[in-house]
């Protein structure tokens, strides 16, 4: 009997050994998934030049990204179900690497934009698994995991330009870019099959650990209950969308990815068009704001708390502190002071998609799977409209007055983040009066 329960537990450690392989895979894929977010930054102006583009226009590049990432997302809880979170590991990861070839090859405008919706179909599948990977197999430090998970996105920003930005001015065409963003994917396919090697070596077919529920699954009630524990009640898309918290939830994540991507694209052009920056160091404004969001992720990495009042009042000081750095970046009178507050505003705006994935997990904890897909897909509209309306107000005012508008949605985020800490302390207070009555 010792001898069989010895056995159990290696086999339990090496599953462990495993999901932390896993994990580390999961790692490196989101920051190959921020790598790749900068291409449209690096490659725009050359774009623009080479079609003979207004910035309205090639914004619509990004427009279709956007388009394409919304579709993914609310595809992935679906491919959750179906493939499991292995198979749809692998199959969105090739599916990034084939995108970006297919982007540095397009011989024409149009194919271009199409291999554009690619790669955000792609990214949005991928982002939807690899935050179910991370909440699965780290159950009981969601808000360290995610935080640790979304630091390696802005990582993978913030070395990006450094990794991409020199190749055209070596002599390289601008393709590439996306050519050596795309092979940091294939390098994640390569730890995929290691990864599966050795879970099959385990005999193990299904991802370990608790099933990830993509829809429908054991949850809280449509309103949920801040510390009340789950309950049985099942939950689909239209209730988490009737639930107040979820709702505002989705609205931090939607302002969340319109902000950081319209400054991602916009910002490089900026430094060109207000201080005559060159190209390598136009780059260096989307590293700042990156680089902002890493440190501020991993900072938040070591916060201990795991309730949720204390993440929506950090939810409300970050939207402040966005908003403040901003209209201090744009009013800047020197590239350096830009670069300081661009670097502040990342800081504030880094723990926005990390704690609030934390809140509503917390409050659903068992369908993560239907939870990253929905909130994804409310986050991803974002991206579809902020970047192009950047554009359009860059083209109409210039591009520190059409930046200037983010400003005012920041102030709308502080709105929104102060109403979700008012309901979460309202609720938890009466899970509290109700237990002492």
């Amino acid at each position: 009997m010792y001898e069989a329960c010895k056995e159990e537990h290696t086999i339990v450690q090496r599953i462990d050994w495993v999901k932390r392989g896993q994990t580390v895979l999961a790692f490196w894929l989101f920051m190959s998934l921020g790598v790749s977010s900068v291409i449209y930054g690096l490659t725009i102006p050359y774009i623009q030049t080479h079609y003979h583009l207004s910035a309205a226009v090639v914004g619509s590049l990004v427009m279709l990204y956007g388009i394409g990432r919304l579709i993914g997302s609310m595809l992935g809880s679906s491919v959750l179900a179906r493939s499991g979170i292995r198979r749809a590991m692998f199959w969105s990861t090739v599916g990034m690497l084939a995108g970006l070839l297919a982007y540095g090859a397009a011989p024409a405008w149009w194919m271009l934009r199409a291999a554009s919706f690619v790669i955000g179909c792609a990214f949005g599948i991928l982002d939807v698994v690899l935050n179910a990977v991370v909440v699965t197999n780290h159950p009981g430090r969601r808000g360290l995991a995610l935080s640790l998970l979304h630091a390696c996105y802005g990582t993978g920003v913030f070395v990006g330009p450094f990794l991409l930005a020199w190749l055209p001015e070596s002599g390289w065409d601008w393709r590439s870019i996306p050519w050596a963003s795309g092979l940091l994917f294939g390098l994640g396919i390569w730890g995929w099959l290691g990864v599966e090697l050795a879970f099959r070596r385990l005999g193990i077919r299904g991802n370990p650990g608790k099933r990830v529920r993509p829809a429908g699954g054991a949850g809280m009630s449509p309103e949920g209950g801040t510390d009340g524990g789950p309950s049985s009640e099942p939950i689909g898309a239209g209730s988490l969308l009737r639930s107040r918290v979820f709702v505002l939830a989705g609205l931090i994540g939607f302002i969340y990815q319109g902000i950081s991507w319209g400054l991602s694209v916009w910002l490089p052009t900026l430094f060109l068009d207000v201080h005559n920056a060159t190209p390598t160091e136009a780059s260096r404004g989307i590293s700042a704001l990156f680089v902002g969001i890493t440190v501020g992720r991993l900072l938040n990495g070591f916060l201990r708390s795991s309730d949720t009042a204390a993440y929506t009042r950090m939810l409300f000081m970050g939207s402040a502190t966005a908003c403040v750095s901003l209209a201090a970046a744009l009013l800047a009178p020197t590239p350096t002071a830009t670069l300081v507050g661009v670097f502040l505003t990342g800081i504030g705006l880094s723990i926005m998609v990390p704690l609030a994935l934390a809140v509503i997990t917390a409050e659903w904890p068992h369908a993560v799977g239907l939870l990253s897909g929905v909130f994804a897909t409310l986050s991803t509209a974002g991206i579809i409209f902020w970047p192009l309306a950047f554009g359009a107000l860059s083209d109409a005012w210039g591009f520190q007055a059409g930046l200037g508008a983010g400003v005012a949605v920041l102030f709308a985020l502080i709105v929104i983040a102060s109403r979700l800490h008012r309901l979460v302390r309202l609720r938890a207070g009466t899970m509290k009066s109700s237990g002492a009555s």
